[in-house]
């Protein structure tokens, strides 16, 4: 019989966190002691009678005490509780604090501020996984007007925030995909009626894409800033020029802390690349971060700002964008810690070939990418 093969935990992963939801805390009561965790897998489930049900983890100390009491509270986070939600999502000791526990009449904590409480009684807990579903009726329910606090792709925030940055994803995939043609205005409004999207989160959304060097203003439109091999490669040496003056200038001189920073930045931009499929994204922050943080050694302004306007990230993003998807390959970021290293020991030489070999080949990929899409991209 053939065995199905699973999806990767990984591609799951990322996959799963663009989908947005709220926040709660679920809390419980045993003994002497209270019991709290974060958790997003909160779902209504019955309305005849009230239920809802709520995934922990089984390692999870609260999951236990559930078990044990047969009861627990679910605490929907407002949008001001973020910290509430990040205290209460690790394995602290200290969770609970007498300013955020509003006790209920049976004894359960709830968090105090929160946008809604619900009281619930266990009726059935099932394993999936690595985790326990309890199925649950609803003994008490409040709430209160205010806006919920949200979680998307790792990170907390307000909805508000949550729908301006999945504006900002679809439009910047709308312009590195070409779907948004080069060199044409582009109204906030025309772009808000042609995609379904509230202008003002399109107007968002067109100021990011400025900052990250994709879009730029003309006569009162935006327009998407073609791209080509020239373009790329000058930016490239640009860059190389300047770190190589960084190596003259430091190399021989990095204390422990600024080599432990830079490391700490290289190993970042290295597991975006470990990632399946591998998170270009997450590697252009963490390049842009350490190239920012090398350059910034030089303590000139001017410098550092200029290499910002290149837009080195963007353009390596785009080009890469259109090289073919079978056997694509990536820069192997591995090089910034191995510039480290011998910015460290004093090699100047080596430092030097190292960022000058990495310019040839982005330079020669770039290239080929743009020539790929016709010249310009």
């Amino acid at each position: 019989m053939r065995t199905e093969e699973r999806i990767d935990r990984g591609v799951f992963r990322d996959v799963i966190g663009r989908f947005a939801s709220g926040v709660t805390v679920v809390t419980t009561h045993v003994g002497e002691r209270d019991f709290g965790t974060t958790a997003s897998a909160v779902s209504s489930l019955s309305l005849e009678p009230p239920m809802l049900l709520i995934c922990l983890n089984e390692t999870s100390e609260t999951q236990n005490a559930i078990r044990e009491s047969g009861r627990f509270a679910v605490n929907i986070l407002a949008d001001d509780q973020s910290e509430v939600a990040t205290r209460f999502a690790t394995k602290s000791s200290s969770k609970f604090r007498p300013e955020d526990i509003a006790r209920a009449d049976s004894g359960m904590p709830l968090i105090a501020g929160a946008l809604a409480q619900i009281e619930c009684r266990v009726t059935n807990a099932v394993s999936g996984g690595t985790h326990t579903v309890f199925l649950a009726e609803v003994e008490r329910a409040t709430a209160t007007d205010a806006s919920p606090l949200t979680y998307y792709r790792g990170r907390f925030g307000r909805f508000e925030d949550t729908l301006q940055e999945a504006t900002y994803r679809q439009l910047r995939g709308a312009v590195l995909s070409r779907e948004l043609p080069l060199g044409e205005p582009l109204s906030v409004a025309a772009l808000a009626a042609r995609l379904e999207l509230d202008e003002a989160r399109v107007f968002y959304a067109m100021a990011k894409l400025m900052s990250d060097g994709l879009v730029t203003r003309q006569a009162g439109d935006y327009v998407v800033i073609p791209l080509d091999a020239r373009s790329a490669l000058q930016a490239l040496q640009a860059r190389s020029m300047i770190e190589a003056s960084v190596v003259d200038a430091v190399a021989g001189t990095l204390d422990a802390a600024e080599v432990a920073k830079l490391s700490e930045l290289a190993n970042a931009a290295c597991e975006s690349v470990r990632r399946v499929p591998p998170d270009l994204a997450a590697l252009g922050r963490a390049s842009r971060a350490f190239h920012e943080r090398f350059i910034g050694l030089l303590g000139n302004d001017l410098v550092t700002d200029f290499y910002r306007r290149l837009r080195i990230e963007a353009i390596w993003l785009r080009a890469f964008r259109h090289q073919p998807q079978p056997g694509r390959r990536y820069i192997d970021p591995r090089y910034l810690q191995q510039l480290v290293e011998a910015c460290a020991r004093g090699d100047k030489a080596a430092a030097k070939r190292i960022i000058f070999d990495h310019a040839r080949e982005a330079g020669a990929r770039a290239q080929d990418a743009i020539d790929r899409a016709g010249g310009v991209v």
